[in-house]
């Protein structure tokens, strides 16, 4: 197939390279270990759409349940194997969205999923190297071309891409894939989940020339306000061939924001034969009056590499990049050297109609929501996303914290044959995300016990890539037990779930920053600690933010037999009509801020008031009757960006009548308030009347970002609160009838009842009084307990047969 001699050591490696080289012999095998090295080390994957070949489509495909597969499967992946009777399955998809075995939450079931398709490679690929990329299987899997084994994987939120050009052939090839659910690890890839199984991301094929980037890091740092400098360090290798002719060169182009080119450079490649034909290319790219990247203002610089052999192109390479910088003073997390507050989230990749396998429209649909509820972090909990999500994070401008995927699994975290199975993890993670501007910090693992194993994958992040700081997120228990006894070089604390006094103590304790990495778990709209928390998080410099539990409820669509309505008694799942709901595992997965499909619950809103970074301070302020100048404080919350360009609307109300309104076109600095005069007419007494500034806030792109009332009260006292229950009307609107044991009163069609003897009233509305409105009034003592206190009583009180939630 291929027009070339090719050694058995395809690539040359570099120290890092080999490293991770060895972590795969340790943890696959030497034979396996042989073949994933052959497909991974020293290839940089191909990002042009037009380079790639996509096999998504429907492949055929035989699920076995349990942990064997039957012998009479040994030879599937045999190109002349017969499965004209197997069913079809859509790729990217989960095999239990299909129905071939019941979706289970945390642990997936024991099975086997056994993959087959058939490609063929365009024409002008003779000639070059051929990779297939996977981008998320859960959980392991091996990989066969035309019946030969190809490699192996076993990491499900890591992509894995493998050489398969020693394996095809002219014409039709065939692939075959056989996923377990029970490979060693795959505890790591449980989580409070889910446990869905499949080839559930994109697979591509892509095609590698003689000369290719082997690697790409980019890091930027800011020398002042206006200087800013991109390191660029390419590597560039060539397979081990008898002859390399030509005269080849490297040529880069950086293009500014608004698309202007504004730095070229082309450089002489000499591939060193004694370093098996690599070369590494280090530029220092100086960018003058840069523009920054964060979240607030996400520019986007694009450089574009070509590899070239006199004037003909070799292969290509475009790269965006943020200039931004991260760094830690005096215990402050702090971006482009400004303190930042985050405002975050965790998020799960799940979606009620397609599991795993999201589409772009659902991810941007997550993006945009988040923007619009002033939502900047995301903790990507707990593995790395499809990396869509992420390049769209660079951006819209989000913020990512970016986890190294093992959830639980905590009895093999003193096994030491596991610690390569972390480190392969670790690495994957970096080298997908390394480039991406928005991932601003690594997370190691979630709520794990620390152990030697633990801090060797942490201390290997930090020493691939020493730009970022990294966190160990952390049970109260274990963060109140060892939390600041942690190792210097774990360079943020990551407590989850303290109560506001902990919180304020953590903050007057701590050396370091702290993201609260999950704090407020919204089981159930149970988030009432939200705003206490944020407001410490804000109040304290060291505290940088933190991550709501959960972004979105993990419901998986399903449908009823029998019909069942919204209101018949307590129901965890959410109804979407009489036959169809949203299976949240019962109160397991329901602790999204938005429901399964994203829509907003109440939760969104309480959280969107109270992440917004404008602001009005007043709550009350004390006017008189007539015209007058009252003044308005705007608190300025952005990290960044100033004001101009907002613009708040405001509306004076007396009673629910509008009286007067206008437009307020503030400017501000970041993270700073102004003193807005405001005139405005008093027509009544202030006492008797009641009066409402109600302000409605745009961000620079007229966005919605916050909303709020101001009530308005007389220079002295209160406003009378009997003033709301009166009625202006004379004799001639309303009738009233004394019955002996009753008294009532009727107002156009509306009749108020007082049993005398009882107290008991009640307020009608219809000739016969069959609109019923209030009743009453009766002795509240309690209430239906919530779903987060149910929880609470099934965990404690399984013995107890009476238990009592106060009134809250």
């Amino acid at each position: 197939m291929l027009n070339r001699t090719i050694k058995t050591n395809a690539y040359s490696l570099s120290v890092q390279t080999a490293v991770l080289f060895f972590v795969f012999i340790c943890a696959f095998g030497t034979d396996t270990g042989a073949q994933i090295r052959n497909g991974r080390a020293g290839v940089y994957p191909v990002k042009e759409a037009s380079g790639i070949v996509k096999l998504n489509g429907r492949w055929k495909f035989k699920y076995i349940s349990g942990d064997t597969l039957p012998g009479r499967y040994n030879d599937f992946a045999r190109s002349d194997f017969n499965d004209a009777g197997w069913d079809s399955i859509p790729v990217p998809g989960n095999w239990e969205m299909y129905g071939f075995t019941k979706p289970v939450y945390k642990k997936p079931s024991a099975g086997f999923g056994l993959y087959r398709t058939k490609f063929v490679l365009p024409t002008d690929w003779k000639t070059k190297h051929v990779f297939i990329r996977f981008n998320g299987v859960l959980y392991g899997y091996t990989l066969s071309v035309n019946g030969r084994n190809a490699g192996t994987w076993a990491s499900a939120y890591n992509p894995c891409q493998f050489d398969i050009s020693k394996f095809i052939k002219n014409g039709t090839n065939t692939l075959a894939v056989k996923v377990t659910t029970r490979d060693k690890g795959y505890e790591f890839d449980t989580n409070d989940a889910w446990g869905l199984s499949g080839i559930y991301r994109d697979v591509y094929l892509y095609a590698v020339p003689e000369i290719h980037f082997k690697d790409v890091t980019l890091k930027t740092q800011i020398r002042s306000k206006t200087d800013a400098e991109i390191h660029a360090d390419i590597k560039i290798a060539g397979f081990e061939i008898n002859e390399i002719s030509g005269t080849f060169s490297l040529a880069g182009s950086l293009f500014g924001p608004q698309g202007n080119e504004i730095y070229r450079f082309t450089l002489p490649l000499k591939l060193n034969r004694a370093r098996d034909y690599c070369t590494d290319i280090v530029r220092l790219i100086n960018v003058k009056n840069p523009l920054l990247w964060n979240a607030e203002t996400p520019y986007l610089y694009g450089l574009n590499l070509v590899i070239l052999n006199g004037r003909d192109t070799v292969q290509r390479d475009e790269e965006q990049i943020g200039i931004r910088q991260i760094s830690i003073d005096n215990g402050v997390f702090r971006i482009n050297g400004v303190p930042v507050k985050l405002r975050g989230v965790n998020r799960h990749e799940i979606y009620p109609t397609d599991g795993r396998a999201l589409t772009e429209e659902q991810r941007l649909q997550d993006i945009n929501l988040m923007k619009a509820g002033n939502i900047d972090f995301v903790r990507t909990s707990h593995y790395p996303p499809d990396e869509r999500f992420i390049q769209l994070c660079d951006e819209k401008g989000i913020y990512v914290m970016c986890e190294v995927p093992f959830g639980y699994g905590d009895n093999h975290l003193r096994d030491t044959s596991y610690q390569n199975i972390l480190l392969t993890r670790a690495a994957a993670t970096v080298a997908r995300d390394k480039n991406h501007p928005s991932v601003i910090i690594w997370s190691i693992g979630n709520e794990n016990p620390y152990t030697p194993l633990v801090e060797n994958t942490a201390k290997y992040v930090k020493k691939l890539d020493p730009s970022r700081p990294i966190c160990i997120p952390q049970s109260r228990k274990d963060f109140d037990e060892e939390g600041f006894k942690l190792p210097k070089f774990i360079d943020v604390l990551s407590p989850h779930y303290p109560t506001p006094e902990l919180l304020e103590k953590y903050a007057e304790e701590t050396k370091r920053p702290i993201i609260v990495s999950e704090y407020s778990h919204a089981l159930g709209l149970a988030m009432e600690d939200q705003g206490t928390l944020w407001r410490i998080m804000r109040k304290y410099p060291k505290l940088a933010g933190g991550n709501i539990w959960l972004w979105a409820d993990q419901g998986i669509l399903k449908k009823s037999d029998k019909k069942n309505f919204p209101g018949k008694g307590n129901t965890d799942a959410v109804w979407i009509d009489s036959t169809h709901f949203y299976d949240c595992a019962g109160n397991m997965g329901t602790d999204g801020i938005v429901y399964s499909d994203r829509t907003p619950q109440v939760d969104y809103f309480e959280v969107r008031k109270n992440y917004s970074p404008i602001k009005i301070k007043e709550n009350k302020i004390r006017v008189k009757k007539g015209r007058q100048n009252i003044n308005i404080t705007l608190e300025n919350q952005y990290d960044f960006i100033n004001l101009r360009g907002s613009y708040v609307n405001w509306k004076l109300s007396e009673g629910d009548s509008a009286i007067g309104s206008g437009a307020l076109m503030p400017e501000c600095p970041a993270r700073d308030s102004v003193k807005i005069k405001l005139n405005i007419f008093i027509p009544r007494n202030p006492r008797t009347e009641l009066y409402l500034l109600s302000f409605s806030v745009f961000d620079k792109d007229s966005h919605p970002v916050y909303e709020h009332s101001v009530r308005l009260l007389p220079p002295t006292g209160d406003f009378d609160p009997a003033y709301g229950l009166s009625i202006s009307a004379d004799s001639r609107t309303f009738k009233t009838a004394d019955g002996g044991d009753s008294l009532s009163v009727v107002l156009t069609g509306t009749k108020f009842k007082l049993n005398k003897k009882t107290g008991m009233i009640s307020l009608t509305e219809g000739r016969t009084g069959e609109k019923f409105i209030i009743d009453g009034p009766y002795a509240r003592t309690g209430r239906k307990p919530s779903m987060a206190e149910r929880r609470i009583k099934d965990k404690y009180f399984k013995d107890k047969d009476f238990y009592w939630f106060p009134y809250l």
